[in-house]
């Protein structure tokens, strides 16, 4: 099913790119064009709640690992899988963000809160407005199934270490799936859709996992220190230096 959705929503996007490519008339000089509302100080802080972001756009590269006891060939698989995912991210919306800016003039983009809906309004009209939802509909619901696939085996696996409640270990006899996991993750979840912020709800959401990888970072540091001969079938490119670059940004910002 998740294969299916995610065909389907990198369909639709590149069907989204292409009209404003040819129907928009891009300009690379827009490229250029810098915002000269903020202040140096508020411009650091902006900039830095925008990086926090944008890092989270590109969580899901690495959300196979949640479910690698699952996963065939696991050591061979998963990072092709990661760095696949990643470049295939990173290309798609490196694109859009490039179509956004090359057609549409800086002041409007500020002035959006929902740029892709107001860039196809613009080329296409009501029909414009209708494709932005198709792709943001199947979007979301290729989300939320990945969420609801990945986050509660976290959960899952704490519990079945003895580290979090044993109930949420309990797994469905008929789907064979972490059942108890899942409805914790979908009720909190629920909770904080209730705040009917979204913008509020991905900045919380993006602090607190962004703070767990950089946890997860010096974790890294810790077992190479304390456990130098353990075997490591991928080892941290260009360590130390890698991670601790990783920190010291993550920190600043």
């Amino acid at each position: 099913t998740q294969n299916v959705i995610t065909f389907l929503k990198l369909l639709l996007i590149v069907a989204l790119m292409s009209v404003p490519l040819f129907l928009g008339e891009p300009r690379l000089g827009r490229l250029t064009e810098v915002s000269n509302a903020a202040s140096p100080g508020s411009m650091a802080a902006a900039v830095g709640t925008a990086l926090m972001i944008c890092l989270f756009s590109y969580n899901g590269a690495y959300f196979v690992t949640h479910v690698a006891g699952e996963i065939r060939e696991p050591r061979k698989n998963i990072p092709k899988a990661i760095l696949g995912g990643f470049l295939i991210v990173l290309c798609v919306y490196l694109s859009i963000n490039v179509l956004y800016l090359t057609v549409m003039p800086f002041p409007d983009i500020e002035a959006s809160e929902r740029i892709a809906a107001d860039l196809m309004g613009r080329l296409l009209g009501p029909a414009g407005a209708i494709l932005t939802s198709a792709v943001v509909f199947v979007s979301a619901v290729g989300v939320l199934n990945a969420q609801l696939l990945n986050y509660p085996r976290i959960q899952f696996a704490l519990a079945s270490d003895g580290l979090f409640f044993r109930r949420i270990a309990v797994v469905s006899e008929k789907t064979k799936t972490p059942a108890a996991a899942i409805l914790l993750v979908g009720f909190f979840s629920s909770l904080f859709a209730l705040t009917g912020s979204y913008v509020l709800i991905l900045s919380y959401v993006a602090f607190v996992i962004h703070f767990f990888i950089c946890l997860s970072v010096i974790a890294v540091i810790i077992l190479r220190v304390r456990e130098p001969e353990l075997e490591r079938p991928y080892r941290v490119w260009g360590y130390p230096l890698t991670p601790a670059a990783f920190l010291l940004v993550s920190i600043f910002y």
